[in-house]
């Protein structure tokens, strides 16, 4: 277990692991030398240091007494000095002002750094008198950082991108009830988390899991539970967990036997795990005109011509199905069907009568509804979409056809709705992506795209 102090001060690690020989230079935390008797009894002395309340190892409650009543000159403030050196002086610590004392008693609260020995007094500082009074100076050493105030737990379940990891705080002694702080687990590719990203527990910080999401499958990560916290001059300390490390799951070891992930959306569309013409996941699949059965890889005879397709007669207004407006139809034609019917569904004439091809509604809820994020798999660029429930599927950047050529393999991708664009026949809703967004467009239906089949709820 390491620390890791500072936000703009420069890294220092200590080491709380019980083998580290590192850890017996460190201060075991004591009071010192305390007062013998209660500063309350002491009414003659204007500023009379009390003891050490409570501390642990960022932090310390101290108490004084001033009496005030011992001296008529006017006065600005009262308060504590508080310093590594042996001789504390005002500007070390917080001062209390008069106004904000309540009787004789003061106390304050100070964030300080573990395994270190601080020197501390009650002042009364007078300004007509150029004189400011001090009481006798004490000393205590915060607490080191314990062993189990953050330990790393173990993973929960593991998926080929995601898994669930659990990890265990003890802040008691680390810093005071109320303080500002949080747990979470930091997660990296490299053993030393040169780069890495952490996810934050939500509620429990002592006892807590997290999922973590947008993990590569087959791939190797290291991990650790982390208690963040405020120190001395409000800057944040990292106590980090023991290393551990996890392996997701390949592409071969998901169940893929019904071919098909629940995504958690609240329309209860089922999608499927590869794209129509693939075997796995990532293959691009083969590539269909909008309204056409056969892909350029399974039996199409044409390339993807606007003369050859097969819903019209060689132009953009001579369609001869799917058309909403008489302008675009082969002489006046016009059948006002705005989806596919099921024989002329890609997906449902190759894979069977419980797939479909997606609508408009349904492309637009998993680009809404899920997150994102643009991976490479297996030497295939696409992007990992993952729903709110951490079940995922990924959509590889097969690009599109057009005539005979392949274009944007590897940059984007492009996914037919079953949808027209009913205010443009020639055209078809589909999902396009590359790296830096994801839309929904509407295009000419003699393009050769990837479909991703999906099914209802069974």
């Amino acid at each position: 277990m390491s620390l890791l102090l500072g936000l703009t001060c420069s890294m220092t690690f200590v080491s709380c692991s019980d083998d580290d020989p590192e850890k017996k230079e460190q201060k075991d935390g004591g009071k010192g030398e305390q007062p013998t008797e209660d500063p309350e009894k002491n009414t003659t002395d204007v500023a009379v240091t009390g003891p050490v309340l409570d501390y642990g190892a960022l932090y310390a409650d101290i108490k004084g007494v001033v009496n005030l009543n011992a001296i008529s000159a006017s006065y600005s403030k009262v308060g504590f000095g508080i310093t590594i050196s042996e001789t504390p002086n005002m500007d070390d610590g917080d001062d209390f002002w008069a106004e904000n004392l309540v009787g004789r008693t003061i106390e304050a609260h100070f964030l300080l750094y573990p395994s270190t020995t601080y020197y501390y007094a009650t002042f009364v500082n007078v300004p007509t008198l150029s004189y400011v009074y001090w009481g006798k100076t004490y000393s205590f050493t915060t607490k080191p950082i314990n062993k189990d105030a953050a330990v790393t737990g173990s993973v929960l379940d593991i998926g080929a991108f995601s898994a669930k990891i659990s990890g265990t705080t003890n802040p008691k002694e680390v810093y005071a009830a109320g303080a500002e702080a949080f747990a979470s687990v930091q997660i990296s590719e490299d053993a030393d988390f040169n780069d890495s990203f952490e996810v934050e527990a939500n509620d429990d910080i002592e006892k807590f899991n997290v999922e973590v999401k947008s993990l590569v499958p087959n791939t190797k990560y290291y991990y650790r539970t982390c208690l963040t916290a405020h120190s001395q001059n409000e800057e944040w300390v990292v106590i980090e967990g023991n290393t551990q490390s996890f392996t997701t799951k390949g592409f071969e070891e998901l169940d893929n036997s019904n071919h098909y992930v629940d995504l958690g959306l609240p329309s209860g569309t089922l999608w499927a795990t590869m794209n129509v013409g693939a075997s796995k996941p990532e293959e691009y699949g083969d590539y269909f005109a909008w309204g056409e059965t056969e892909g350029y890889n399974s039996g199409k005879t044409s390339f993807f011509f606007l003369e050859s397709y097969k819903w019209c007669k060689g132009s953009s207004n001579t369609m001869t199905k799917y058309c909403t407006d008489s302008s675009y139809g082969y002489n006046g034609f016009m059948d006002k069907k705005t989806e596919l019917d099921p024989e002329d569904d890609a997906a449902y004439v190759n894979w069977g009568s419980k797939w479909r091809m997606p609508t408009y509604d349904q492309l637009k809820e998993l680009r809404d509804q899920c997150s994102w994020t643009w991976m490479t798999i297996n030497n295939v660029k696409g992007y990992l979409v993952e729903g709110k429930n951490c079940n995922a599927v990924f959509l590889p950047a097969a690009g599109y056809r057009s005539n005979t050529w392949l274009n944007g393999a590897g940059s984007g991708g492009n996914y037919w709705s079953r949808t027209l664009n009913s205010d443009d026949p020639s055209d078809a809703w589909f999902l396009g992506f590359y790296s830096s967004y994801v839309r929904m467009y509407d295009y000419d239906r003699y393009f050769g795209q990837s479909i991703r089949p999906v099914r209802s709820t069974e």
